[in-house]
Parts: C-alpha cells; sequence; structure tokens
C-alpha cells in the first residue's frame, strides 16, 4: 500500500503506454555489480566469475521458460545499461535476442520534476520499475532482494502468479 507521487505514477503509466504493457511478465534482474559483490560477502567466496555465471544461467533458464511459454511482452526492473556494469554486454545480447522491454530507451523522455538530474536516480528507477512490476500479471524475482520480495508479497496479496528463484542456494551448493 505503497503511495507514489503522481509524477511518478504518470512516469510509469508513460512507460507501459509506450511499450503497449497490458498483459505482461516483469523480471527483476538484479545482477548489477553490487548485487554479484553482495552474494560474494555472504558467501565469504570471492570468485565474481563463478557466482555471475550462476545468475547468467539461472536467469536465462527462466527467460527462456517464459519464452517458450508464448508471453509476448516481458518488461525487466534493472540497472543494467544505466549505469557501468560488468554485466551490460550480457543485458544487451539477451534483451535483444528475447525482444525484453525496459525503461532504458525511453530514459530521455523521463523528467523527474524538482530532483536534481545530475544526482544519481537509481532509486528513482527503481520506483518506476516497482510501479510497472506490481500491475505485471506475472513477476520473477530473486530471492533475497528486498525490492523482489516487496512485489512477490504484493503479488500474493493480489493472488498474482510469482517465482523467486533460489539463486542464494544455488550459488551457496556451487561451493560445497
Amino acid at each position: 500500500n505503497i503511495q507514489f507521487h503522481s509524477q511518478f505514477l504518470e512516469l510509469a503509466q508513460h512507460i507501459k503506454d509506450d511499450y503497449q504493457l497490458k498483459d505482461y511478465c516483469c523480471i527483476h534482474l538484479r545482477m548489477e555489480d553490487d548485487a554479484i559483490e553482495f552474494m560474494i560477502r555472504l558467501l565469504n567466496k570471492n570468485n565474481f566469475e563463478l557466482i555471475n555465471d550462476i545468475y547468467k544461467q539461472v536467469y536465462l533458464s527462466e527467460i527462456k521458460k517464459i519464452v517458450e511459454k508464448g508471453v509476448k511482452k516481458i518488461y525487466i526492473c534493472t540497472s543494467l545499461n544505466i549505469y557501468e556494469n560488468k554485466n551490460n554486454l550480457f543485458y544487451d545480447i539477451i534483451k535483444k535476442k528475447y525482444n525484453l522491454i525496459d525503461k532504458y530507451d525511453l530514459l530521455n523522455e523521463i523528467y523527474f520534476e524538482d530532483i536534481d538530474p545530475q544526482l544519481n536516480q537509481r532509486e528513482i528507477y527503481g520506483i518506476l520499475d516497482y510501479i510497472i512490476a506490481q500491475d505485471s500479471l506475472y513477476f520473477v524475482g530473486c530471492d533475497w532482494s528486498s525490492f523482489s520480495l516487496a512485489i512477490k508479497n504484493y503479488h500474493e496479496s493480489q493472488n498474482k502468479n510469482y517465482n523467486l528463484l533460489n539463486i542464494w542456494k544455488i550459488c551457496e551448493n556451487a561451493f560445497q
């Protein structure tokens, strides 16, 4: 029941209208560098490449399943390509291959009233993704992410489908 300023609701609606998002799936692609580094610290295993490869495999597997089910619109909640990250090229490739949608292509049209454009706007972009993810019919998220857990809880309360990928356990098992 978080109430956002009308400016955020209008911008999220603009994104949904521009992409004609009606019956869509939403995936929280939590593969930014800080997510992989969080898992490194959590597991106390300094192996960025192995953990990153696990993330890639888990997300790719889920995207393929969704595409095979015939879902036409997949909106991606991510900061990849907005900021420097090691997975930007990976995301570029899968975005094109699976025709994924995100806010990145519309960033030049997004203006936040009373917010300094020089500030890091990652959290503000997260609000837009949050609003868009709430309206999706199906949500896929990362098991340890507070963003994903919030959307999962919302979907659960609305009797909507969701799947939290068990990335933490898969990474943990890789080191046993």
